[in-house]
């Protein structure tokens, strides 16, 4: 199908949309639902064909300032003119140049980076072929819709409407072409510091989508499909376009409990590295691991005789293993990229944070599983390796790791901001925590609000954020009250490819002191749950004089304050330990201790959940459920129940059953999942609900949500 679309003014200027959809039967690929390594196979190949090094995490554009952020690495929008993002009438202006420098459209017409009168952009990948051409332009413009906002294209600028209503300025044609389509692309505007960050979730051209039956996706235009167990399906498409417009159908299907595209990642450190000139094998300026008491706390398990076998999985672009300082201390990993067992290091990240993990657990049996999700797409102007993975590849190592037995995973990364959680992620995450496995996620770097970075301050995760060695806040670390504590993270010195040691910074460095400390928590007590051990983190801390809890947590890392038993002769034989107190029965309704892990099998009562940081099981029907409490986990599996009101924050709300309404939330940062869901009242802040037929009808609250 091709459709031209002309306007003559004063000053002409054609617009030439030629779109082609390709009626092909798409590959279909079954995996073995009794085991998911042959989805992992799939998976891989799938983002192996179809992976491009145009891919982004973000742009990061500010009013007035001529260079741009794209993940991470500073850019000259338009080394020719040297223009820089305005505000116009209301509008950010972005130079044109943004269009072929930036976001990957082709341009031809002219060969500089400027853009002159006679230029085309090619945006293959969102249709077949779509082309903007612009001819003598003087004061005309054409606009388009990127996501629900405007975009206007004239002779020198390209002008994002903020208020987002149709602009009729000058000769504008607005095109039903374009009003009707999506592009693509996310634009998020921040008045406070005059940012506006280009994000563009669909251009993996690659759905995921979690159903709770089969589903036929043969007429949904996808070119190749994998199917793995439980009804988790992926869908890779030909062109954005077609990926957007089979996730508007699968969005209001009933049999899809939720469908997502496959986002980029990010690693998450901050700035350039820098290399020791010799290897050293004696280090000098280890601060951050005598900042945790990591050493002394380490000393105190081998005395005690608390030194069984540990695992911590690093997801992230693998690790050298050949470096003398991970002697004897590796297990066999995985490559999720190239799909095999080769995890050598692709640039530097993985290894400086698996170093760090060695350096606060020494001379423990504490191992490191490598798991690589990161491919590279080129380097910076700098001469980083330059880094993308996807949601889908995070969330498949993640269950790697829970189904080979490992205790700690560590997450150095994150999608790129600001950003929702990914739901497949969410079930990988949740998968974990089933399994008594403990998920520790970098806060991210860019010097925001956390939430809208990694796990997005998911109560089931331990989210970290980076102190320097005066016990500040990091200049780059994310905060707010998404973080649960916070580590060392500026200028760690740790393990380089190449038998090499040197400097990094970046949330990335902090997380791994912490995950070193869930491993030594686990050393000290087995049988801790995931959720005692994520309580025992955030509690066993130093709070710096002046420490602000709100923005970095309860406070510093610090092992020195966790005590170890004393060391015991050989065991003999001993009576069974005594029985742990049961549950919660239908006579105790009240739920005001913390750190337990309960089941409530009441029917037609009242239930309230006043305490912290439990796992909460509700199995009965038709109650009513107050939660006041913060940071649980509450599955709610029985039907008929109600939830009267929620005024506590962090909490996870699952609703497996039916739960059809929640009165009122006046507490934030809840999540909860479920379908068929209605909010009658949300007063608090930061709350989500996600899955499918949800609504939250009167809001007061800011940031409240439905995903």
């Amino acid at each position: 199908m091709n459709a031209k679309l002309r306007k003559f003014g004063g000053c002409a200027l054609v617009l030439v949309l030629f779109f082609t959809m390709l009626n092909t039967s798409p590959i279909i690929v079954s995996a073995n639902t009794s085991n998911n390594e042959a989805f992992f196979s799939e998976v891989s190949r799938l983002v192996a064909d179809n992976w491009s090094d145009d891919f982004f995490g973000n742009m990061i554009f500010t009013v007035n300032d001529p260079y741009v952020w794209v993940d991470g690495e500073r850019r000259l929008i338009d080394p020719i003119t040297r223009t820089s993002p305005a505000i116009v009438d209301d509008m950010v202006r972005l130079p044109r140049a943004v269009l072929p420098t930036q976001t990957g459209a082709f341009q031809s017409g002219e060969t500089s980076f400027g853009v002159s009168r006679d230029s085309t952009f090619d945006m293959t990948d969102f249709f077949s072929q779509l082309d903007i051409f612009l001819g003598e332009i003087d004061s005309s413009m054409v606009d388009a819709i990127l996501g629900q906002v405007e975009m206007i294209l004239d002779e020198a600028f390209l002008y994002i409407d903020l208020s987002g209503g149709m602009i009729q300025r000058g000769n504008v044609a607005t095109h039903s072409s374009f009003s009707g389509s999506n592009l693509g692309y996310e634009i998020h505007w921040n008045a406070s510091n005059q940012q506006l960050t280009l994000t563009r979730d669909f251009q993996t051209q690659r759905l995921i989508v979690q159903a709770n039956s089969s589903i036929d996706f043969t007429s949904f235009g996808a070119s190749d499909i994998v199917r793995g167990a439980n009804n988790l399906s992926v869908l890779q498409f030909s062109t954005t376009y077609e990926a957007i417009a089979a996730y508007n159908r699968l969005n209001g299907l009933n049999s899809v409990v939720w469908v997502e595209p496959d986002r980029v990642m990010v690693t998450s450190y901050a700035g350039a590295t820098s290399i020791s000139p010799t290897p050293s094998t004696s280090r000098n300026n280890l601060w951050g691991i005598e900042r945790i008491g990591a050493v002394g706390f380490a000393n105190q398990l081998r005395n005690s005789g608390r030194n069984i076998s540990i695992t911590v999985a690093v997801i992230d672009t693998g690790v050298d293993s050949s470096h003398p300082h991970f002697n004897g201390r590796m297990v066999q990993g995985r490559n999720f990229v190239a799909n095999n067992n080769n995890t050598n290091d692709i640039e530097t990240h993985g290894t400086h944070v698996a170093g760090t993990i060695i350096d606060a657990t020494p001379e423990l049996n504490v191992r490191i599983m490598p798991l690589m999700v990161f491919r590279p797409d080129g380097r910076y102007a700098d001469g980083r390796q330059r880094l993308t993975a996807t949601d889908l590849l995070v969330a498949n190592a993640i269950r790697f790791a829970t189904d080979n037995g490992v205790r700690v995973i560590n997450l150095s990364l994150g999608p790129r901001e600001p950003s929702q959680a990914s739901n497949s992620v969410i079930q990988a995450i949740q998968h974990a925590n089933s399994r008594n496995a403990v998920v520790v996620f970098a806060a991210g770097n860019s010097s925001g609000y956390a939430r809208n970075f990694g796990a997005n301050g998911r109560a089931d995760v331990i989210t970290v954020a980076a102190i320097d060695s005066s016990n500040r806040g990091a200049i780059f670390t994310n905060w707010g009250s998404s973080v649960d504590v916070s580590a060392p993270g500026v200028w760690i010195n740790s393990s380089l490819p190449g038998g090499r040691f040197g400097y990094k910074q970046g949330t990335s460095m902090a997380a791994p002191h912490v995950s070193a400390a869930v491993a030594m928590y686990i050393l000290n007590n087995p049988s801790l749950s995931s959720a005692q051990v994520r309580n025992s983190t955030v509690q066993q801390v130093n709070v710096p004089n002046g420490w602000n809890s709100s923005r970095y947590g309860s406070g510093v890392i610090n092992m020195s304050r966790v005590s170890t038993p004393t060391p015991q002769p050989t065991p003999t034989p001993t009576p069974p330990p005594p029985v742990t107190s049961p549950p919660p029965t239908i006579s105790s309704n009240r739920i005001s201790n913390s750190n337990g892990n309960l089941t409530n099998n009441s029917s037609n009562a009242t239930i309230t959940i006043s305490g912290s940081n439990n796992t909460v099981t509700i199995t009965g029907n038709n109650n009513t459920i107050v939660v006041s409490g913060f940071r649980n986990t509450i599955i709610i599996s029985g039907s008929g129940n109600a939830i009267d009101r929620i005024s506590g924050s962090n909490n996870e709300i699952m609703v497996t059953g039916s739960a059809g309404t929640i009165d009122r939330i006046s507490g934030s940062d809840n999540l909860i999942s479920g379908s068929n869901i209605t909010v009658n009242r949300a007063s608090g802040s930061n709350n989500t609900l996600i899955g499918n037929n949800n609504s939250i009808v009167n809001s007061s609250g800011s940031n409240n949500r439905t995903q």
